[in-house]
């Protein structure tokens, strides 16, 4: 999850989600499951699905470019 900031101490929540294959899962479905299991605030805005992480040659998450999938 990655937030951004639009105004002053107002922050809007993006989930990057990837769905293993032969598997399927539904945006209103995840957003259903969060307001049910996280505070308000915490509820993302925006849900991204992807195929899957981009990641370094080491393996690590490429934050950037989830941020970039997410439209931030």
């Amino acid at each position: 999850m990655f937030s951004h900031e639009v105004e002053d101490q107002k922050k809007l929540i993006c989930a990057a989600l990837v769905i293993e294959k032969g598997q399927s899962l539904k945006e209103d479905d995840v957003k259903k499951y969060a307001a049910a299991n996280l505070a308000k605030y915490k509820n993302p805005h925006l849900y991204v699905f992807l195929d899957q992480l981009p990641r370094t040659a080491n393996g690590k998450v490429k934050r950037n470019q989830l941020r970039s999938a997410c439209g931030f």
